[in-house]
C-alpha cells in the first residue's frame, strides 16, 4: 500500500512510518522503487546482508578469522556436495572453472571463483549455509581480492579442479581434503601479501 494508506492502517504518523521503511530497506526486507512503489524483498539472501557486512567491517574481522570460519564450514559442505551433486550442479562447477581459466580481469576472476564455491553450497543443499555465504559475500570477495594478487591463477584453477575431480568421483573424503588445501593456500597467500605490504611501508 501507499505510505498514506499504510500510515492510516497502522495508526502512525507519516514521518515515523518513513523512518521505519528506510530501516527495513537497509535490512533488505523492503525494496523501494522510485515512482513505482514499495515491495517486499523477494530474495531472502538480501535480508540483513548490508548491516552484517557493515558489522564485519566495524568489528575489523581479520582475513584469518574469515578463513577460519570458511574452514569450519566449506570442507564439510563439499563432502556433502560430493555425495549429492546432480549432473546440472556439477556442470555449474565446470562452467565456473572454465570461466576462471579464461578470466582476464580481477573482477572476472573473483566472480568465477565465487561462482564455484556457490555451486558447491547449492549442491550441498543447505539453505542456511547458502544464506550465510551471501551475507559474508563482500568480505569473501575482499579476501579473494587480496589473495588474487599472490596466488597465481593456474594454482587456483588446479585447486578448483582437484575439488571438482573429487566431487565427480563422489569421494567426500578427498573433496574435504582438497577444499582444506585450497583454503589454506588462499590464506597463506593473503598473509604473504599483508607481510609484503608491511615490509614496504
Amino acid at each position: 500500500p501507499s505510505e498514506r494508506e499504510l500510515a492510516q492502517n497502522l495508526q502512525v504518523n507519516s514521518a515515523s512510518l518513513r523512518q521505519a521503511l528506510k530501516v527495513l530497506q537497509v535490512m533488505g526486507v523492503l525494496d523501494q522503487r522510485v515512482g513505482d512503489g514499495t515491495y517486499v524483498g523477494s530474495d531472502p539472501r538480501t535480508i540483513l546482508r548490508e548491516p552484517i557486512e557493515f558489522l564485519i567491517l566495524l568489528a575489523n574481522v581479520s582475513h584469518q578469522d574469515l578463513f577460519q570460519f570458511r574452514l569450519l564450514i566449506e570442507p564439510e559442505l563439499v563432502a556433502i556436495a560430493a555425495r549429492k551433486a546432480t549432473d546440472e550442479e556439477r556442470g555449474a562447477m565446470m562452467a565456473a572453472i572454465a570461466a576462471l581459466q579464461s578470466s582476464r580481469t580481477t573482477k572476472q576472476r573473483l566472480e568465477a571463483d565465487l561462482a564455484f564455491h556457490e555451486a558447491i553450497f547449492r549442491a550441498a543443499g543447505n539453505s542456511l549455509c547458502m544464506l550465510v555465504l551471501h551475507v559474508i559475500q563482500q568480505a569473501v570477495l575482499n579476501s579473494m581480492e587480496h589473495s588474487s594478487h599472490q596466488l597465481r591463477l593456474q594454482k587456483v584453477v588446479r585447486d578448483h579442479s582437484a575439488i571438482y575431480s573429487a566431487i565427480e568421483k563422489r569421494s567426500g573424503a578427498k573433496a574435504r581434503l582438497a577444499m582444506i588445501r585450497h583454503l589454506r593456500n588462499s590464506l597463506a597467500s593473503v598473509i604473504a601479501e599483508r607481510n609484503d605490504e608491511g615490509n614496504n611501508t
